[in-house]
């Protein structure tokens, strides 16, 4: 999705990591649509040090993909926000907090050179069928030797 807009006012940090650079925080802001929607902005990840660090104000154009992330639960600690640290992108909470649409876009360009890191969208489906195929074959040679032995036992004491 590619979206134009203006970004400003207050940031939200969530507590993250981006290997290899080390821990750090997304970024995320209001980004007001052409339209007048306000919208939620993942702008990536800067590092601990750079937290506070002045960003781009202003319009801006990027591309990105929407989401929905489903990162908290019982577990995940309630956001500080006396010293603006999150810990998961809960998009509601977030959404209530700068004023926007529950809706994030999460950049992954653009037209800002001196933009965050991002941090975008991908699909990480592990290929593991090669465990999942010794895994059951080997659970069925077990089976077969234990049902083989088993039927030894039984044949040596009907001899």
């Amino acid at each position: 999705m590619r979206a134009t807009g203006r970004i400003g006012g207050p940031e939200l940090h969530v507590y993250t990591s981006a290997p290899p650079r080390g821990v750090g925080y997304r970024v995320i802001v209001a980004l007001e649509l052409a339209e007048g929607r306000r919208i939620l902005l993942d702008r990536g990840f800067v590092p601990i040090e750079e937290k506070d660090a002045p960003r781009h104000e202003g319009k801006i154009t990027v591309e990105g993909a929407l989401l929905w992330p489903q990162e908290t639960d019982y577990f995940t600690s309630e956001p500080d926000r006396a010293k603006n640290v999150w810990f998961a992108r809960d998009v509601d909470l977030m959404a209530d907090a700068l004023g926007t649409e529950p809706v994030l876009l999460v950049v992954s360009a653009s037209d800002d050179p001196a933009a965050p890191m991002p941090l975008p969208v991908t699909v990480n489906i592990p290929n593991d069928h090669l465990g999942y195929a010794i895994t059951w074959f080997g659970l069925a040679l077990v089976w077969a030797v234990m049902t083989g032995y088993l039927l030894w036992r039984i044949k040596r004491r009907t001899d």
